[in-house]
């Protein structure tokens, strides 16, 4: 196997590639590298049939439980399911680890450190290193982007998650142009990841997205906290999170709704970027708001995240009946369960650590 790492700084590499498929079949090649996919953006034709991508992601809870040794965990979560709940002791411990996952993050550096030292500290100061990083790659596309623009965009990124994302609260110095051309390129950099407003009227869903109309995951929990901290002055966010009350966690940053997302693409086809859709009813004295949508054989299934263990299944409720669908799909804190609705819908509950159960299943 042949690895070449950090192949964007020589473009004449990447155009080589498809000679190792042409004359050397049997050796296997894989090219990463930083912010790669700016470089691939510039390039018109690009070996097309003789590579494959695969889209790669910080690990995801699983993996995560995995890394620290706690593998029979997976394997009992992975048992479980709405008609076999989880074990109360085992619940508990699962919902600890999650809020550990959601401040260490799934850097492989990051993980490594939680595992070597058992520190948030050294953690933060892998992700600082991580988020320098990114601002210094950034600086080596000056010719096509204004960098600090590009640290700019992300920084708003990470302040807006779970909302809209508003165009006008990036920076009053620069125009909206400039502005979708640097998320355009943080998307291409898998930086930020775009959930897409749809009608959800018909599939594909894509048949109804509106692309004005958009929320931005950022692409790791942990660099996410560490902005926030950095940026707002949360010297201690990580143990903000560990000793807040359930129905304070996600307050900052919608950070349970952008974790739900991010578990989402990490246990889709990693042969095939994943476009995650939402659905929100805007009407004069009246709103409603669909998480994320699912698809399968045909049927589409509202998804609502929750932080805590209780809540209002309101816009599921409304977005079921306006659809004609029977079947929503909550997840939370609480355990496994299935339960139906006055109206008739049934709801199936997943916890926010099992949501790579509910992918297997949809």
């Amino acid at each position: 196997m042949l690895f070449l790492d950090e192949i964007q700084a020589c473009p004449k590499a990447l155009n080589a590639l498809r000679f190792f498929k042409e004359k050397l079949p049997d050796l296997h090649v894989i090219a990463a590298g930083s912010l790669l996919e700016f470089v691939l953006d510039d390039i018109p034709t690009f070996a097309v049939g003789r590579l494959r991508s695969v889209f790669i992601f910080p690990l995801s809870f699983d993996e995560f439980l995995s890394a620290i040794n706690e593998q029979g965990l997976v394997e009992v979560k992975n048992a479980a399911s709405p008609d076999a709940p989880i074990d109360e002791v085992f619940h508990e411990r699962l919902k600890e680890l999650f809020r550990i996952y959601l401040i260490v993050g799934g850097m492989p550096e990051a993980v490594s450190s939680w595992i070597t030292t058992g520190q948030y500290s050294e953690v933060a100061h892998i992700q600082n290193d991580i988020i320098t990083g990114y601002s210094a790659d950034f600086s080596k596309y000056k010719k096509r982007i204004n960098p600090d623009l590009l640290r700019i965009c992300m920084i708003s990124v990470a302040h807006q998650i779970g909302n809209k994302f508003v165009l006008n609260r990036v920076s009053p110095d620069h125009q909206g142009k400039q502005i979708k051309e640097a998320l355009r390129l943080l998307i291409l950099a898998g930086l930020v990841i775009p959930v897409t407003r749809t009608a959800a009227n018909g599939l594909p869903l894509e048949s109804g997205a509106d692309h004005s109309y958009r929320k931005y995951l950022f692409v790791d929990t942990g660099l996410l906290l560490r902005i926030l901290a950095l940026n707002m002055g949360y010297a201690n966010i990580g143990a903000e999170v560990l000793l807040q009350e359930e129905t304070a966690l996600v307050n900052k940053g919608s950070l349970t709704e952008m974790a739900a997302g991010l578990e989402i693409i990490k246990y889709s086809d990693a042969y095939e970027f994943t476009n995650l859709y939402y659905w929100v009813r805007e009407e004069q004295g009246s709103s409603a708001e669909v998480d994320y949508l699912f698809v399968k054989e045909g049927v589409v299934y509202p998804v609502e995240i929750k932080s805590e263990t209780k809540g209002g299944m309101k816009s599921m409720y409304y977005f079921l009946g306006k659809k004609g669908g029977r079947l929503g799909i909550r997840s939370s804190l609480e355990n496994f369960s299935r339960y139906r609705s006055s109206a008739g819908y049934e709801v199936l509950v997943y916890p926010l650590y099992a949501l790579s159960t509910l992918r297997h299943e949809l």
